[in-house]
C-alpha cells in the first residue's frame, strides 16, 4: 500500500481525535454548549458558535432522554440541523402548517441547537395554540444505534469531509427517524396544505421524466423495508462531498431496487397523476407533494399568481418552496403569490408575527 496514502489516513484520524478532544474541553466553557461527551457530534456541528444573547429562551428536552416519541403512523418530523437557535420564518410556517393541518398527528420539530430563541414569542405562541406540537433536541447517537448508519454517523465523515455537514446529517437523520418511529418526515421549507392522513407508506417523484425520487417528504410505518433498504443504500452510496449522495440519489436507487425497475420514468411517465404501487409502498406523482419543480420555484413567489391557487393546487397536500434555490427571492405579504396564499391559510400565527413584515423568508 502507498506510504503517502497511509500517512494521509493517519493524519486525518489524528486531526479528528484532536478536534474532538478540543471541542469536548470547550463544552463546559461555552455558553449554550453541551456538557455530555455523548453529544460530541453537536459540538462538532455547532463548533465555537455561541448562542446569541436572547431576551427569552426555551430549553429543549432531548429525544431519547427527557422526551420520548412513540412509534406511530401519525408522527410528523421536521428538523433543523444547522444549529440555528432562531429558525427562519419559513421554517416556523412549515412547523405551524403541519400542526394545524394534522391535528391528530404528533408533530415534532427537532433542533440541533441546545436551546430555542423565543425572543419574538413565536415558539411559545405555537405551543399554546397547537397541543400536538413538540420541540426537542435529540441524542443522535441513540437514534442511529443498531441501524446500518451507525458506523457512518460515528465516523464523523459527514462533518470532516463535507462542505455541507448540516445537509448530509439531515439526510441521514430523516431515514433513521422514520425507520425508528414511523410517520412523515418533511423538510422545513414546506407548507402543508391539508390533512395528510390519507397518505401512508409513500415517497414522491421529484421529476417524472427522468425517474428521480425526492427525499424531502415521505411517509412510512416504523421499520418499513423501504427504510431498511434505504439506510443500506445510503451506507453504500455515502460520499459526503456529493450533495445528494444520501438524499435523492439514494431514494431513487432504493426505489429502483424495490420496484424492480431501473428506469422509474417507465412506471410513471411525465404528466401521469396516478400513484405507482410497488407492493407495500407507493410512489406518488409530483402533484401530491411537489407540484412545482425545483427549477420553476420562482412561480411560488410570483405576485398575483395565487389568484389561481385553488385550481392549481386542488390535489396537492404539500407545497415545497426549495430554500436552497429561493432563499434570496424577495417576499411581500399581501402580494397574492402562491406562498402568500398558502401561508395565510396554513400558518396564520407565523404569518401575522413574522411574515407580514418580512422581506425575505
Amino acid at each position: 500500500m502507498n506510504t503517502g496514502f497511509i500517512m494521509a489516513i493517519l493524519f486525518t484520524l489524528f486531526m479528528f481525535l484532536k478536534t474532538k478532544e478540543k471541542m469536548m474541553r470547550r463544552e463546559d466553557e461555552a455558553e449554550g454548549s453541551v456538557s455530555d461527551a455523548g453529544l460530541w457530534w453537536q459540538t462538532l456541528l455547532c463548533g465555537d458558535r455561541r448562542q446569541s444573547k436572547a431576551q427569552k429562551t426555551l430549553p429543549l428536552p432531548m429525544l431519547f432522554r427527557e422526551a420520548a416519541a412513540a412509534a406511530s403512523d401519525a408522527n410528523v418530523f421536521l428538523t433543523e440541523t444547522a444549529c440555528r437557535a432562531r429558525p427562519a420564518p419559513r421554517a416556523w410556517c412549515a412547523v405551524e402548517s403541519w400542526a394545524r393541518q394534522n391535528p391528530a398527528s404528533r408533530v415534532w420539530y427537532l433542533l440541533t441547537a441546545p436551546q430555542l430563541d423565543d425572543s419574538d414569542g413565536v415558539a411559545s405562541l405555537l405551543l399554546r395554540a397547537y397541543g400536538n406540537l413538540r420541540f426537542a433536541s435529540l441524542d443522535a447517537g441513540e437514534l442511529f444505534k443498531g441501524t446500518a448508519l451507525e458506523g457512518v454517523f460515528a465516523s464523523a465523515a459527514w462533518f470532516l469531509h463535507s462542505a455541507h455537514p448540516p445537509v448530509v446529517l439531515s439526510d441521514l437523520l430523516r431515514a433513521a427517524l422514520v425507520w425508528r418511529f414511523g410517520g412523515f418526515y418533511c423538510d422545513s421549507d414546506t407548507v402543508c396544505l391539508k390533512d395528510t392522513s390519507a397518505l401512508r407508506d409513500v415517497a414522491s417523484y421529484a421529476q417524472q421524466d427522468v425517474g428521480k425520487i425526492g427525499s424531502f417528504c415521505f411517509h412510512f410505518r416504523d421499520h418499513h423495508r423501504f427504510l431498511e433498504t434505504l439506510m443500506e443504500v445510503q451506507k453504500e452510496n455515502f460520499q459526503p462531498n456529493t450533495w445528494d449522495s444520501v438524499g435523492p440519489l439514494s431514494f431513487t436507487k432504493t426505489s429502483r431496487r424495490l420496484c424492480g425497475e431501473d428506469d422509474l420514468s417507465r412506471l410513471s411517465p411525465a404528466g401521469s397523476t396516478t400513484p405507482v404501487s410497488c407492493g407495500d409502498f407507493r410512489l406518488l406523482p409530483p402533484r401530491f407533494l411537489t407540484p412545482v419543480l425545483f427549477y420553476d420555484v420562482g412561480e411560488i413567489f410570483a405576485p398575483g399568481a395565487g389568484r389561481d391557487f385553488a385550481r392549481k393546487f386542488n390535489g396537492t397536500y404539500v407545497l415545497h418552496t426549495y430554500t436552497s434555490r429561493s432563499k434570496d427571492t424577495p417576499f411581500r405579504a399581501g402580494s397574492e403569490s402562491h406562498f402568500d396564499v398558502a401561508a395565510k391559510m396554513s400558518c396564520p400565527i407565523t404569518y401575522e408575527l413574522l411574515l407580514r413584515n418580512a422581506t425575505a423568508v
